[in-house]
């Protein structure tokens, strides 16, 4: 499967869908050397990539970009725009414990179950069961997007790893350092 292009005639000189197709074409070039499968569509102002590599484990990748408009309340705005740029790399592990790490907001005071965490105050974390050598690893590899704020979501529930980033990047040097991890 391929990523392909669903953009109007008018959006392909567009320097919007010029920035989004050398994305997609990255992730689809990453993906593709890793012998992976990748689809998915982009155009001037979205893209949505789905993706399998199979190393020691099997990674699904989603990478997705979306520009709202609408209308705003009239004191505030006429308009607004909102963009979303995630992704979420997720693999299947044998893991005895529940960690789940997550931006801090107002409401983690209400919740003493989600404690600060040391290294990175930004977030919270909520950990039960017997400590992970894997857990640890993987946050070695991930500091580098805690320290930049990039991290929106890491969790291990039922045998799962779930990374979720907020970035405008791909990452695609973390995500390999992950895909060798065994």
């Amino acid at each position: 499967m391929k990523i392909k292009s669903n953009a109007l005639p008018y959006e392909v000189n567009s320097p919007f869908f010029i920035a989004n197709k050398m994305f997609c074409e990255e992730v689809e070039s990453f993906v593709k050397d890793k012998h992976g499968n990748v689809k998915g569509l982009y155009n001037a102002n979205s893209y949505f990539i789905k993706g399998k590599i199979t190393t020691h484990k099997t990674w699904m990748l989603k990478y997705k970009k979306a520009t709202y408009t609408g209308t705003g309340n009239l004191l505030l705005s006429s308009k607004f725009e909102n963009l979303l740029e995630l992704a979420h790399w997720s693999c299947t592990i044998t893991a005895l414990n529940t960690v789940v790490i997550r931006k801090r907001t107002f409401f983690n005071f209400f919740n003493p179950s989600f404690k600060k965490m040391t290294l990175f105050p930004k977030y919270g974390i909520m950990y039960k069961g017997e400590e992970s050598v894997y857990f640890d690893k993987v946050l070695a590899i991930l500091q580098p997007l805690f320290t930049s704020g990039k991290i929106f979501k890491v969790s291990i529930t039922t045998n799962r790893l779930d990374i979720e980033l907020r970035s405008e990047q791909s990452h695609l040097d973390i995500l390999n350092q992950l895909l060798h991890l065994s």
